[in-house]
């Protein structure tokens, strides 16, 4: 039989740069998404607050429920109410200055803690994966700064107006006229 012999070669039992940066790359995709994986198990089904970063009106609601949340608004909404000034001016002068709870403002706070809690409990696949987004981008310091809406009770309001309206209101008076004729310093009738 002829053939060649070929040397058998001898195993190091080291790694090429490039399979070491295989190997390292692929360690650090499955531990990223590991770590995206239990992100997204945390945030659709451990974590029971609204989510970080998540306010209303400059009032943060961090880990509340959404009954927490909205008495949380309830009170300190009201009190901004209270004390937000309205001053009512025709032709530069002041006629009156009102708060707005006065005037019969009021902040929806149900609605708005409903918003709040919203925010990263969504349904479905989808929803599962934006949840998993909002939590991490919460958690590398991401705002949601929602409003609320703010609503008038108009009876309060019209009283308001009654008021202000006596000031100016003038009951009418029946007008009267007389047609006179001048011609050159002379009246004619």
């Amino acid at each position: 039989m002829g053939g060649k012999r070929v040397a058998k070669r001898e195993y190091s039992g080291a790694l090429s740069l490039g399979k070491a940066v295989l190997i390292a790359l692929g360690i650090t995709l499955t531990l990223a998404a590991g770590a995206v994986a239990g992100l997204g198990v945390y945030a659709n089904h451990v974590y029971e607050g609204i989510y970080p970063g998540v306010s209303i009106s400059g009032i943060s609601l961090d880990g509340k429920t959404q009954a927490e949340a909205q008495a949380t608004l309830d009170n300190t909404l009201q009190k901004r109410l209270s004390a937000s000034v309205v001053t009512i001016t025709a032709r530069g002068e002041t006629i009156g200055m009102y708060d707005m709870a006065t005037l019969g403002a009021y902040a929806e706070t149900q609605p708005a803690a409903e918003a709040a809690w919203a925010v990263g409990h969504e349904e479905g696949i989808a929803g599962w994966l934006k949840n998993t987004a909002t939590m991490v981008s919460a958690l590398f310091g991401a705002k949601t700064e929602l409003s609320p809406t703010v609503s008038y009770d108009e009876a309060r309001l019209n009283d308001v107006i009654d008021e202000i309206a006596q000031r100016f209101d003038t009951p009418a008076v029946d007008a009267t006229y007389e047609l006179t004729a001048k011609a050159a310093g002379v009246e004619v009738a």
